[in-house]
């Protein structure tokens, strides 16, 4: 396998190609979501060589908003998938 040189939180890092986001931070279970060279990223998204990751915790400001979204979301398809009798 192949590896890509990244930076993590300000510190370079040689990773194996296939690491995604969740990988680099799977010991911090604060972090939500990334930015990946300044934009905000799934923790699952690919990585590329020479990207800059970030992490995103859940008490930021943009993890919260990502937090406040995804539960918006999870509540609109729970109140559409009951309304066509798909949750009891």
């Amino acid at each position: 396998m192949s590896s890509l040189s990244v930076i993590v939180n300000g510190q370079p890092q040689s990773i194996d190609s296939e690491t995604r986001p969740t990988h680099l931070f799977q010991s911090d279970s604060d972090v939500v979501v990334c930015k990946i060279n300044g934009e905000l990223r799934d923790l699952w998204t690919d990585l590329k060589d020479g990207d800059h990751v970030e992490s995103v915790s859940i008490d930021s400001p943009e993890g919260l908003a990502v937090l406040r979204h995804s539960t918006a979301q999870d509540r609109k398809s729970t109140r559409l998938n009951s309304s066509h009798g798909y949750i009891s």
